[in-house]
């Protein structure tokens, strides 16, 4: 992790622009998970529809706390004991572009455990969007590299990371735990 890579995709995102960035797991379409006009951009870009529900990083519990409308607190208890990284759907997001909740006004947040990422969100103070960067639904990638990411996405991106082999990353997804407003548990991905 570069000083210089992380000052270059902070002004992209604050810009509104497109990065394609190492995480915890899998290299990630991101942008401002604010700004609705990067996150129609990034809709556009993988040919999905509003409502599909986007995978968000925040960098800690306190920034998930601002973006959703409470956190059940199995949510605290379930990320504490988890030894891989772990999506948690959470049932009321707020504050976000609606291009990142799901049909239900859900949203999908991830804590990584990755320098780069975690230093990004410190810097920004606002939650990015984790996408797997690829055309159409991405339910059944298990596994991308950067070097298997279409040049149509590479090319309509503002910002790529120069870090093709990223040792904090798993190379593969987080699962998914989906939480309901009477913390009930839904296992979404293993």
């Amino acid at each position: 992790m570069s000083q210089n890579e992380i000052k270059e995709a902070l002004e992209v995102i604050k810009k509104g622009g497109l990065i394609i960035y190492n995480t915890d797991t899998v290299p990630a379409l991101g942008c401002d998970a604010t700004n609705p006009e990067a996150v129609k951009e990034l809709l556009e870009l993988t040919e999905r529809e509003e409502g599909c529900g986007l995978v968000i990083l925040a960098s800690d519990m306190n920034m998930v706390a601002r973006y959703t409308k409470s956190i059940p607190a199995i949510a605290i208890e379930v990320a504490e004991v988890s030894d891989t990284p772990l999506t948690i759907v959470y049932p009321n997001g707020v504050g976000l572009a609606d291009g990142v909740l799901g049909k239900n006004r859900s949203v999908a947040i991830r804590i990584p455990d990755n320098s780069f990422c975690l230093t990004l969100l410190h810097r920004f103070n606002k939650p990015i969007v984790a996408t797997i960067p690829v055309v159409g639904s991405s339910a059944e990638v298990l596994r991308i590299c950067l070097e298997d990411i279409e040049d149509n996405i590479f090319d309509n991106v503002d910002w790529v990371t120069e870090d093709y082999d990223s040792p904090e990353s798993t190379g593969t997804v987080s699962s998914i735990l989906a939480l309901d407003s009477s913390s009930k548990v839904k296992i979404i991905r293993k």
